[in-house]
Order: C-alpha cells, then structure tokens, then sequence
C-alpha cells in the first residue's frame, strides 16, 4: 500500500511545483508587460517642456507646453487670440475649424486646474477648476505652472485668451 501512494505523493508534488512555476512566470510576465506599458505611455514630462504666455485680461500666466505635434502645431500659430467659451463651470474651450494633429488620446480620472488639453482634435480646452472626469478623447497640450488666480480670470462668461511664446512678448 506504502508503494502505491509514493507514486501519487510524488506526481501531486510535481504537478504542484509545477503549477507554482507557471504561476510564478505568469506573474513574472504580467509584471513585465506592464512595465513595458507603461515605458510605451507617451507621458508627457515636463523637463522638456517649452513656455508659453496664455493672457486673460490683464493677468499673464505662464504655461509649459509638452513636446507633441498638437502643441508644436499650436506654437507655431503663436501667438494668437480665441474667444473661449465656458462648460461645465470648471473649463474653457474653443472649437478649430479644423483638426489638430492626432496624438494618442486618454481619459484622465482627474483633470486638474490650470492643465490645457485638446479634446477629439478639434476643441482647445483650458481647465480652471480640479475635478473628477469620466470623459475620454483628451490629448495633454500642456500645464500652467502656477494658477493662482485662473478660475477668477476667467469668470463665467466667454473670454479672450492671448496664447504667446515666452520669448515673443512685447
């Protein structure tokens, strides 16, 4: 009898090690991918960013926007002046005519004051208020550093928004 249960003793061990060892490169895999995804994102940094003068009235921000061919597209039209209208008590946004260049579009769980993103390509918006967003079909253009102020800026109506390179200003 102690002869026959050496065989099932063994082959469940086994088959026990073995499963321990799948798991274990299934994980290995799993934590791997994810590490590969997530050097794949296209996150944006700010390092390498280039200064941007976004004018509300009388008030100047300065804005850093991300190295992409939506904010290069933008800063090569600076500076210029948009009627921004207001949504949602929390963003400012204009509609293009045409589309910006297409980047690769995210939705943020938070969207924070003072972050400038275009949205399905074709809107510029400039949020002044931090909220939770359920929202895709946003792109980063760029942040301002410090938005102190903005939501005041602002205001509740539309507004006149001057975006101007740092070094073109008068």
């Amino acid at each position: 009898m102690l002869i026959k249960l050496i065989p099932a003793v063994l082959l469940f061990l086994l088959s026990a090690c073995g499963t321990s060892g799948t798991e274990e490169r299934h994980a290995l895999s799993a934590s791997e991918t994810s590490s590969e995804a997530s050097q794949d994102h296209d996150q944006p940094t700010i390092e390498s960013a280039t200064a941007v003068v976004i004018t509300v009235g009388q008030q100047d921000f300065i804005a850093k926007f991300y190295e992409n061919e939506a904010s290069e597209y933008l800063m090569n039209q600076m500076p210029f002046t948009l009627t921004m209208s207001d949504l949602n008590n929390n963003e400012k946004y204009y509609r293009f005519s045409e589309n910006l260049p297409e980047m690769t579009t995210e939705r943020p769980e938070i969207i924070h004051e003072g972050e400038i993103m275009s949205w399905n390509s074709h809107t510029l918006v400039l949020f002044y208020q931090t909220f939770t967003n359920s929202y895709g079909g946003y792109s980063r253009i760029g942040v301002i550093e410090d938005p102190a102020g903005l939501r005041e800026a602002m205001g509740e109506e539309d507004v006149e928004v001057v975006f101007s390179l740092e070094n073109t200003r008068e």
